[in-house]
């Protein structure tokens, strides 16, 4: 998904709700910080997940360049995993159906029918409710058959938020000790290049509990797996770590300001000026705001995708 089908299908509303939540806690302005993601989009690549996620409203612009964001992201994925066959394996009711000899699990999606989706819920005890192209755990959902009032308002809002369900996997009971309330999984990251198949990357994913969902996003802890022996180690990794903010950062070099960033930069003030008038921010907190990131342009680390 390119970076802006990201933002097309933004949840923009709750993202918003999202912003009054850290107001309250920080005292930071909601409307300042909506201001800031939409310049973080336009300079550094950023999603509104990675807003949140890399809590830039606490970063200067000089540590928010130290991170992988979505659009640096989709820039190493055109030549690791070309975009043609992102609906192949990225959409998961597709990957289901394409690979079902490996994930061994039906699912139901928006597209089926609702005698289909009936026979799903009366066969199984609880499934797994989620978005069809969801990042990090959001939204991800184990349900109870039998809580469900309805089966055709469920089936219809499944339809009209685009999700789909699945069945719901029972982890081995001695890693389930791991975290016994989320579903904990492995990451192994492979390169193909002909016939040769390697193991790069190998990392476990321990959920917090809180959800059924493991993902870093959600709170889980990922520690690393030596590939040769099988085992976890080194120290783990979770989002309220000290160590979390390293294990986002990438390398980087020192690069001077350009002609590009004075381009974004007028953007953004086009962009402040625009949503000023909607919002009727406060226009001297607006030019303190874009002065105090427009000098951090001047020399901060540019990350390297590689």
């Amino acid at each position: 998904m390119g970076i802006l089908k990201y933002a097309l299908v933004g949840n923009y509303k709750g993202f918003y709700k999202k912003l009054g939540e850290i107001s309250k806690k920080t005292g930071k302005s909601q409307k300042l910080m909506f201001i800031d993601t939409a310049f973080c989009a336009f300079t550094l690549g950023s999603g509104l997940q990675d807003y949140l996620n890399y809590k830039f409203y606490e970063k200067s612009f000089k540590e928010r360049r130290t991170y992988l964001t979505i659009g640096k992201m989709n820039k190493a994925y055109k030549t690791l995993a070309p975009y043609k066959y992102a609906d192949f394996i990225s959409n998961k009711v597709n990957f289901h159906k394409n690979y079902a000899k490996f994930t061994k699990r039906s699912c139901v999606s928006s597209n089926d029918s609702f005698k289909k989706f009936e026979e799903f819920i009366n066969n199984h005890e609880s499934f797994v409710l989620k978005p069809l192209n969801g990042l990090g755990g959001s939204n991800v959902t184990k349900i109870i058959s039998k809580d469900i009032k309805s089966k055709k308002e469920f089936y219809n809002d499944l339809k009209e938020k685009n999700f789909f369900i699945e069945e719901y996997v029972n982890q081995d009971e001695k890693w389930g000790k791991l975290s016994p309330k989320s579903t904990n999984t492995l990451r192994i990251v492979t390169t193909v290049v002909g016939d040769n198949v390697k193991i790069v990357f190998a990392g476990a994913r321990i959920g917090s509990g809180k959800t059924i969902a493991d993902n870093f996003h959600q709170g889980g802890l990922g520690v690393l797996v030596d590939i040769d022996k099988g085992i976890l180690v080194g120290t783990s990794t979770s989002p309220f770590s000290a160590s979390a903010t390293s294990s986002a950062a990438v390398a980087s070099e020192t690069q001077p300001q350009t002609a590009a960033a004075h381009a974004i930069f007028l953007m953004f003030i086009l962009l402040s000026l625009s949503l000023l008038v909607v919002s009727n921010l406060c226009f001297t907190k607006l030019i303190i705001l874009v002065i105090a990131n427009f000098k951090s342009i001047e020399r901060s680390p540019a990350v390297t995708v590689l």
